[in-house]
């Protein structure tokens, strides 16, 4: 299974679209099933129930996917997801990880008036990208491979042929979050 981890925004659920359609790759888009298990959108969650409870959800989904496996799958996470320890123990154990990365000017042109995102509202979206930019990033660092996806079909194609490369033998080590 394909893992794609990364921070809101650099485009891993359309990464994950591409993948599955050009390559026939079962796709479990970990917000999509939490909406379906929840029956409201993850900022409803977030608004009603709080990121706690949304995280503890999400959780659960992405354990579910790293135990059922599949080769076949490409399996995309929420940016906060790797917050979870118990989540970068799976995904090192089931996954090949790819960190979608992009720019922070990137990623803030492709958020500008996206009002879904509900760690990100507030006036000043950069100060709020740049902190949240840097609790996450150290996390990311389970990764096997990190992939720019500026363009898809050329981060596709890239991340399938260093998914081959992988297969031969590669491993992870767990990032441990920062105690501050």
């Amino acid at each position: 299974m394909i893992a794609l981890i990364g921070f809101t925004g650099t485009g891993k659920s359309s990464l994950g679209r591409e993948l599955s359609a050009a390559y026939g790759l079962r796709l479990l888009d970990i917000d999509d099933l939490v909406e379906r298990r929840l029956g409201m959108s993850v900022r409803d969650v977030f608004v009603h129930r709080g990121e706690d409870y949304f995280r503890e959800v999400e959780e659960r989904e992405i354990l579910a996917a790293c135990a059922e496996g599949g080769a076949s799958s490409v399996l995309v996470t929420g940016g906060g997801a790797v917050k979870s320890q118990r989540v970068r123990e799976a995904l090192c154990e089931h996954c090949f990880i790819v960190h979608v990365t992009a720019s922070l000017d990137v990623i803030e042109k492709r958020l500008g008036s996206d009002a879904t995102r509900p760690l990100l509202a507030g006036d000043d979206l950069r100060a709020s990208l740049e902190a949240l930019y840097r609790t996450r990033e150290p996390l990311y660092a389970i990764a096997h491979v990190a992939v720019e996806c500026d363009d898809l079909s050329v981060a596709a194609s890239q991340l399938m042929a260093k998914w081959e490369e992988w297969r031969r033998g590669k491993e992870c080590a767990v990032a441990k979050p920062d105690p501050q």
